[in-house]
């Protein structure tokens, strides 16, 4: 609970006393992502995300200028004049997806990253030694495109998932799945990417250009 406390700002000292949290261990952790993926889980990749998941809450905190609270609205209840949480989900930021997006936006800004909307990527620049760019092709309001190479020597390639295809969630999670109901209607492909191309499947994809030497940019699709 103390540990909790120091990351949130919605709760008094004297509503602090009032507060049931159980704890929730490394043990708890680990145990719930092999219960949810079915022991299908990469065992050495879990053991960083467990390990490293304190540190990740308390660099969004400090370096990403999170609001943190505590999720009395959604995961507690009042029992006897205490309000007690369940379900290992203590932590919120106020007002919700809106508040995350607007203090990353924030921090992009503060970063000097530079973003760009209605790019598409379209090909990996490839070198002697490796990656030397990434093909856009950029759409002005004028709905006119150009291409643009970006020259880099890092790519970090994000898509997104396919939950909102029936047919790829029947393919890769099972014939149930397809009946199931889902919150968003973009995530609908695969990215497919090796060292020479780059094929844009998803709706919504995000790449991140990494070039240490002049800017970081954000491509969104």
């Amino acid at each position: 609970m103390a540990d909790i406390l120091k990351l949130v700002s919605n709760v008094t000292p004297s509503e602090a006393s009032q507060i049931d949290l159980e704890p929730y261990t490394e043990e708890q952790f680990t145990s719930d992502i092999q219960r949810m993926t079915n022991g299908r889980c990469d065992s050495k990749l879990i053991e960083e995300i467990v390990k490293g998941s304190r540190g990740t809450i308390q660099w969004l905190k400090d370096d990403i200028n999170l609001d943190f609270t505590m999720s009395f609205n959604r995961q507690a209840y009042e029992v006897n004049g205490r309000q007690v949480f369940w379900g290992g989900m203590a932590l919120s930021v106020r007002d919700g997806g809106k508040g995350l997006i607007e203090a990353h936006t924030r921090a992009l800004a503060r970063a000097g990253v530079e973003r760009m909307f209605n790019t598409r990527a379209t090909d990996v620049v490839m070198g002697d030694v490796g990656v030397e760019g990434l093909k856009v092709l950029q759409t002005g309001e004028d709905g006119q495109s150009q291409e643009v190479v970006l020259t880099t020597p890092s790519i970090i390639l994000a898509a997104g998932g396919f939950e909102a295809s029936r047919e790829l969630r029947g393919k890769y999670l099972g014939k149930d799945w397809e009946m199931a109901r889902v919150g968003t209607f973009f995530q609908a492909k695969l990215l497919v990417a090796d060292y020479h191309h780059v094929s844009r499947c998803g709706e919504r994809p995000t790449i991140l250009v990494m070039d240490l030497k002049s800017r970081i940019v954000l491509v969104h699709g």
